[in-house]
């Protein structure tokens, strides 16, 4: 089971009360550590001089068409829709119009707004090709899968560390 992220999950919550939420990163601070053997004060200056982006948007519109009412969510990755979401709260469905993802983190958050909102949806993102996709294996698929792993995981842990069994 995926989790969606304690920000999102905030982001998300502040936008069914005002509509719209954002998480505001500096556009020099993404890189990560390294930043290309700067030092820690010019890491610092140079962050500190770039603009401030959206990390994460999340957008709530309520709609009523034909008598049904709607809850429309979009949410937005470095200002790219990664995902509309549909609830009909006169029929209680919620449904994953579209997607779109490119990184780990679009994954991540995509595995975990499909299960915050009970859909039956998951993603996997492969960088070493490039490719974003939806899993499509059953239910009894998934099942098997994991309970081999769980048995090899076992397995190993028995050879390698048996004290951790006892």
């Amino acid at each position: 089971m995926a989790y969606l992220s304690k920000t999102l999950e905030q982001l998300i919550e502040r936008a069914e009360r005002r509509g719209t939420a954002v998480k505001r990163v500096r556009e020099g601070s993404i890189m990560g550590n390294h930043m290309w053997g700067m030092s820690r004060e010019a890491q610092r200056e140079y962050i500190s001089s770039t603009q401030m982006i959206d990390q994460w948007r999340v957008t709530v519109h309520r709609t009523k068409q034909d008598g049904r009412r709607y809850r429309n969510i979009i949410v937005d990755h470095y200002g790219t829709e990664i995902a509309f979401i549909i609830i009909d709260e006169t029929r209680g469905t919620v449904d994953l119009h579209n997607y779109y993802g490119e990184s780990n983190s679009d994954r991540d958050a995509l595995n975990g707004l499909c299960s915050h909102y009970g859909i039956d949806r998951r993603f996997r993102y492969r960088p070493s090709i490039g490719e974003f996709t939806e899993v499509t294996a059953d239910r009894e698929d998934i099942g098997k899968i994991q309970s081999d792993m769980i048995a090899m995981r076992q397995e190993h842990i028995r050879k390698e560390a048996p004290w951790i069994l006892s």
